[in-house]
């Protein structure tokens, strides 16, 4: 767990998939509310989609520490959303509530994460691993 900080005064706690297995899996099969946070090594134009996703979600668009889109996801859809940009970070945000937020093409977004549960995460698939 670690938080999303937004235009420097924002902060917002988020799950982050950094595994190949944690982004395929994202938010399928959960019943409650979260934030999740994609993190890439390098940015690509990017697709999501929401099979076996039961809630709605706003989905934020990411390039260089920016908003560059705001798509909507429908539950279970298979439909791909997103656009045409090179994104490195992607958000899943309950429905709506990027609006609440006052969240808009253009807001800065950085990453607050603790070095502790970095290690925790590694530490724990890198045993799965063995």
């Amino acid at each position: 767990m670690g938080y999303l900080v937004f235009n420097q005064t924002l902060r917002v706690p988020s799950l982050f998939a950094f595994s190949e297995h944690d982004q395929r899996l994202g938010l399928m099969f959960r019943k409650e509310a979260a934030v999740m946070s994609f993190c890439y090594e390098f940015p690509a134009i990017r697709k999501f989609w929401m099979k076996n996703t039961y809630l709605p979600l706003d989905i934020l668009f990411c390039r260089a520490g920016e908003i560059l889109a705001i798509d909507q996801g429908s539950p279970l859809s298979l439909d791909l959303v997103g656009p045409d940009l090179e994104s490195d970070l992607i958000i899943e945000l309950p429905q709506g509530l990027s609006r609440d937020l006052g969240l808009k093409i253009g807001t800065k977004v950085s990453i607050n994460h603790s070095i502790i549960s970095l290690s925790q995460y590694y530490e724990r698939n890198r045993l799965q691993k063995i």
